[in-house]
C-alpha cells in the first residue's frame, strides 16, 4: 500500500452537492506517517538517555548483569585501578570496608588466597564507591568511575541512637 497519495476531496457549499461544480477540489497531502513516528521515538529516546546520563551519570546505565559478571574474572589490577580511580589509600578501602589494611594487601597481591566474603566485600564496596567493573566484547574488563551510590561504611553512626547493643 503507497502511504504517499494525495487524495482531492471535493468541498460543496452548504446547500449544494456533487455534479454542481460549484466548489473548487482541494488537494490534501497525507505524509507517511510511519517514519514521522519514527523519527519523533528516535528523538524521544535521545532526551530520554540524555536525562537519565545526566541524573544517574553514563556509567549507572551499564549493563549490571556484565558488572556481574566480571567480578569473578577481576585482577589485582583492577582492583588497585578501581580504588585508584576513587583516590583511595589502601587505609581508606579498609575504612569503607571494615576490614583490616592487610586483608586489602592480600586482596590486592593475591585474591584467591583471601576469604571470599573479604573479597566480596572489597569488590561491593568499590562498587558502593561508584566503580563499575564491566566486560567488554573479547572479555577484557574496563573499570569505570559512576556517581557514588551508598554512603560509606564511615558515614553510618557508631551506635543507632535508641537501640541497646
Amino acid at each position: 500500500m503507497n502511504r504517499d497519495r494525495t487524495v482531492a476531496p471535493r468541498a460543496f457549499p452548504e446547500g449544494a452537492g456533487p455534479g454542481t461544480g460549484d466548489a473548487p477540489p482541494a488537494s490534501i497531502a497525507i505524509a507517511d506517517p510511519t517514519g514521522l513516528e519514527d523519527e519523533l521515538q528516535r528523538r524521544l529516546g535521545q532526551i530520554v538517555f540524555s536525562t537519565l546520563c545526566e541524573e544517574l551519570g553514563r556509567s549507572a546505565l551499564l549493563s549490571v548483569e556484565r558488572d556481574i559478571a566480571a567480578t569473578g574474572s577481576l585482577t589485582p589490577d583492577h582492583l588497585r585501578a578501581a580504588r585508584a580511580l576513587l583516590n583511595w589509600s589502601m587505609s581508606d578501602l579498609a575504612l569503607e570496608s571494615g576490614l583490616s589494611i592487610s586483608t586489602i594487601k592480600r586482596i590486592e597481591l593475591e585474591p584467591q588466597d583471601v576469604a571470599r566474603r573479604s573479597y566480596r566485600l572489597v569488590v561491593d564496596t568499590l562498587r558502593g564507591g561508584g566503580i563499575r567493573f564491566v566486560t567488554l566484547d573479547g572479555g577484557t574488563i574496563a573499570v569505570a568511575k559512576a556517581k557514588r551510590t551508598t554512603p560509606p561504611v564511615s558515614a553510618l553512626p557508631a551506635r543507632i541512637p535508641g537501640h541497646a547493643g
